[in-house]
């Protein structure tokens, strides 16, 4: 049996680099990774922390916020990214815990990468009713 090593198209490491710097609270990690002018947008979104973040500051505020109204305990398993000289497609499962109440759900992050810099993000949830209430 051989083995087959598959080869990482460039725009596939920002997405993973980041969202590995995500679950480990790394910021540096996850800004190095991020255009200035990102456009992050949480589609469908009706809950208190919003629906698009502009620039890099509004983005890791977002991200700091979410780890503060989780207790720290969000995060995210990549299961997959698929790139091409455009676009990422990251597929994650998102867990956390806010009080009693419990996240466990599948996301899709639709990316587009720029000289290796993530410059838009749209999220999609699978349940996006659950994952409002989530954060309601």
């Amino acid at each position: 049996m051989s083995s087959t090593t598959r080869t990482m198209h460039p725009n596939e490491a920002p997405i993973r680099r980041t969202f590995e710097a995500f679950d480990r609270r790394d910021v540096a990690g996850i800004q190095a990774y991020l255009h200035p002018d990102i456009v992050w947008f949480d589609l469908g979104s009706d809950n208190p922390l919003g629906s698009e973040f502009r620039g890099v500051g509004e983005v890791l505020s977002f991200f700091a916020h979410t780890f503060e109204t989780t207790n720290d305990s969000l995060h995210l398993n990549v299961h997959d990214v698929l790139a091409n000289d455009n676009h990422a497609v990251a597929l994650v499962q998102l867990t956390g815990q806010r009080g009693k109440r419990e996240l466990n759900d599948q996301t899709v992050f639709l990316c587009h990468v720029k000289d290796g810099l993530v410059t838009q993000v749209w999220s999609y949830a699978e349940d996006q009713t659950k994952a409002n209430a989530f954060w309601a």
